[in-house]
């Protein structure tokens, strides 16, 4: 009986941690009104023409990437079977480096990584890449955006991508 009552303890403490996560509105993760969801056409009603863009098709999936600089791209993703011009794909993602964008609620690159701890609240540091980054989700969502930081906790990047 003790076992039982220890195990319920043990999983309603991992489930109350469960609930108390961290999410940040999708509608967050946007820079200068852009993020996944948009299509590459208000892409470019928003930022004009990129300088560059990279066509991928690798028999199953079409990317688009268009690079407005080497510090800001918008990545665009659809199944190959999908007959949706270049235009209409969805954005699935982008990499911001630089601060010149930011996100609705003023989030950009050179801002200490507490300035999104005290909208969004803390998540776990991860050190599995060569930086160190915070992630959020959105909910109900396959939306992540992602604060890398440098040794002083800067924010030095931010990506928003979907694995879908």
């Amino acid at each position: 009986m003790k076992r039982i009552a220890t195990f319920c303890c043990a999983l309603g403490l991992m489930c109350t941690g469960l609930a108390q996560a961290h999410w940040m509105p999708k509608e967050e993760m946007k820079v200068g009104g852009i993020g996944a969801g948009s299509t590459l056409a208000e892409v470019e009603k928003t930022f004009g023409k990129p300088q560059k863009i990279k066509r991928l098709d690798e028999g199953w999936i079409r990317v688009v990437i268009y690079e407005y600089s080497p510090d800001f791209q918008v990545t665009a993703r659809v199944p190959s079977e999908e007959k949706c011009s270049e235009k209409n794909m969805p954005v699935v993602g982008f990499r911001l480096r630089n601060n010149s964008l930011a996100t609705p609620s003023g989030i950009t690159v050179g801002m200490p990584y507490s300035v999104v701890e005290g909208k969004f609240g803390a998540v776990e540091r991860s050190t599995d890449e060569p930086r160190a980054s915070y992630s959020y989700q959105a909910k109900n969502s396959a939306v992540e955006m992602t604060f890398y930081v440098d040794d002083h906790n800067v924010i030095t990047e931010i990506y928003e991508g979907s694995e879908l």
